[in-house]
């Protein structure tokens, strides 16, 4: 089990977040690209959405015939979920998710003695707090 202590000053506390967000910003841009759907399949969206408001069989007979017509489409959206959600495309160093009860929870949700995992694409461990203090 890992021990984590915060008895960092503020001023470095400040430091590091700072550092951390320019990292995760310059790691998520090649993800939000990657993530964002074609102005096609906005389109194609958009339509199919404005047909499942009407919620009659009329309707979802055209938007059964949409999907039809635009497979490739669809799949190639669908391809790029995935390709998003892949471990691989996650960001890696010094970062890491807070998961308590198979949740994904914010570190300020945890108090003393709290047991919880810190999981990255790679690896979890299992910590407990001895010490929490708010920065």
């Amino acid at each position: 089990m890992t021990s984590i202590k915060f008895h960092t000053p503020l001023s470095q506390a400040r430091c590091h977040v700072s550092k951390n967000i320019s990292i995760l910003q310059k790691a998520l841009k090649d993800l939000e690209e990657l993530g964002k759907p074609s102005d096609e399949f906005m389109k194609l969206a958009a339509e199919v959405n404005q047909l499942a408001n009407t919620n009659s069989e009329e309707s979802k007979q055209k938007i059964d015939k949409l999907e039809e017509e635009n497979k490739e489409l669809v799949k190639e959206n669908l391809m790029k979920s995935f390709e998003i959600s892949h471990p691989d495309n996650k960001i890696k160093k010094g970062i890491a998710q807070v998961i308590k009860d198979k949740k994904i929870i914010e570190l300020d949700d945890l108090k003393t003695s709290d047991e919880f995992y810190l999981e990255s694409a790679k690896s979890q461990a299992l910590c407990k707090i001895i010490n929490m203090t708010k920065i």
